[in-house]
């Protein structure tokens, strides 16, 4: 519960209230939860993420790390819920200017979140986001450029604030054309 809390409060761009409400949900979880449960993965992903949008690169990289320590270990390798802790250390790698290691990250929570969701879903559109960021940042114009091309087409359809989040951080990723 509480860590849906701090989730909302992160969605909410409230990051002071994120990131107290996700740490004290991860106390919580780690003393009364079993290793092999999936929810201290997933609030150590939100918290990193959490630590991440409030400026706390090396806290976010510490639960990002453990989050997908503890999920390589409990979940099977295609599971869709691998693509969460990945994608949390990519924003890690991404912020902390190491796109080399967060494409490979990527390209692997695309690889376990798309036969569960849609290709048009946003929450593997947002993955294809960051790896628009991650290959603009690596100078791989093409690739980034197609991928750029599918992202549009379909958030040009969706009105949803999410989308709009989604379409502001994809402007954020400029084409190399576009950068000095």
């Amino acid at each position: 519960m509480r860590a849906d809390l701090g989730n909302l409060h992160r969605l909410m761009h409230r990051n002071d209230e994120a990131v107290q409400e996700l740490r004290e949900a991860n106390d919580l979880i780690a003393r009364t939860a079993t290793d092999t449960n999936t929810s201290r993965l997933l609030a150590l992903s939100e918290l990193a993420e959490a630590e991440l949008d409030d400026g706390n690169a090396d806290a976010a990289l510490a639960a990002a790390t453990q989050a997908l320590a503890m999920a390589r270990k409990v979940l099977p390798a295609k599971h869709y819920l691998l693509g969460v802790p990945l994608f949390a250390l990519a924003r890690v790698d991404l912020a902390r200017g190491r796109a080399d290691e967060a494409e490979p990250l990527l390209r692997e929570a695309l690889a376990v979140r798309t036969p569960p969701h849609p290709a048009e879903d946003l929450r593997v559109i947002e993955v294809k986001v960051a790896l628009v960021r991650a290959l603009s940042a690596l100078g791989r114009k093409d690739d980034q450029k197609e991928l750029r091309a599918q992202i549009e087409s379909v958030l040009r359809t969706s009105t949803s604030p999410y989308a709009a989040d989604l379409r502001a951080r994809l402007a954020a990723a400029r084409p190399l054309a576009a950068m000095r």
